[in-house]
């Protein structure tokens, strides 16, 4: 959909920079919470367009045409997740998310799956823009990862993307591990060695994936195996080697 399909496009976007702003610029205690984290979240993967005449750059054809712009660049996304990141952990929602998933599984709420589905969102984010851009992740996601079967396996886990969080959270953790094994925290410069481990792990986690889904209704579901080919695509394209796993054989095409 492009800007003009609503007549009030501009003055909504207008709004949602005067809240941004607010939350950039002039944030008071009251803002660091977890609704704050979300419009955050939100505003970092759904950057709204600008008109042509709205772009600060002159010469492009945008502007001379009137066309929408976006606005996202990986350095934006990458400061409005940190902050998120640094009001998440200033709540303590990197422990307190991850706590009530140690105990026992009745005792597990329905806010309790909230909030670390928020948590579970901004860690991939934050890391898969990582791989992507290169730019510094902030957060290791070995804790979060060690409850990601408690988490999809919980009567409240009901979003159609719940699965698909948890086991991109254990893909993450695995990535992770592997990257702090080569000492290379941009995961662009893996080397042989550690792809092979890597290749390893992500074996291992779709069988596990499959043991878990297997007798389930979402036996068919592929989301978790799908989640391999978007994680590791940056690192094939960066290593030029081929990272695969049995059921998803991941290689630079993407279909």
């Amino acid at each position: 959909m492009v800007p003009s399909t609503y007549p009030r496009f501009s003055e909504l976007t207008a709004l949602l920079d005067q809240i941004v702003s607010k939350l950039l610029l002039r944030p008071t205690p009251s803002d660091v919470s977890l609704d704050s984290i979300l419009v955050l979240l939100l505003y970092a993967q759904w950057m709204p367009c600008n008109s042509g005449n709205e772009s600060y750059q002159s010469t492009t054809r945008a502007e001379a045409t009137g066309a929408p712009n976006s606005r996202y660049n990986e350095v934006s996304a990458w400061a409005i997740l940190g902050l998120a990141l640094r009001y998440a952990l200033l709540l303590g929602l990197d422990r307190a998310a991850i706590a009530p998933f140690h105990g026992p599984i009745d005792s597990i709420t329905e806010n309790d799956v909230s909030r670390l589905r928020v948590w579970y969102n901004l860690l991939n984010c934050d890391f898969n823009l990582m791989l992507i851009s290169g730019l510094p992740a902030s957060v290791d996601p070995a804790p979060s990862a060690q409850v990601a079967e408690r988490f999809a396996s919980s009567i409240y886990s009901k979003h159609p993307g719940d699965i698909r969080v948890s086991g991109l959270v254990e893909l993450v953790s695995i990535v992770h591990r592997a990257m702090q094994s080569c000492v290379d925290m941009s995961g662009h410069q893996l080397s042989p060695s550690c792809l092979r481990k890597l290749n390893i792990d992500l074996e291992k986690w779709e069988q596990t994936w499959y043991m878990r889904l297997r007798n389930t209704e979402s036996q068919h579901n592929q989301l978790p195996f799908n989640s391999v080919r978007c994680l590791t695509r940056p690192i094939t394209i960066a290593s030029g080697t081929k990272v695969s796993a049995n059921v998803t054989s991941i290689s630079t095409t993407v279909p």
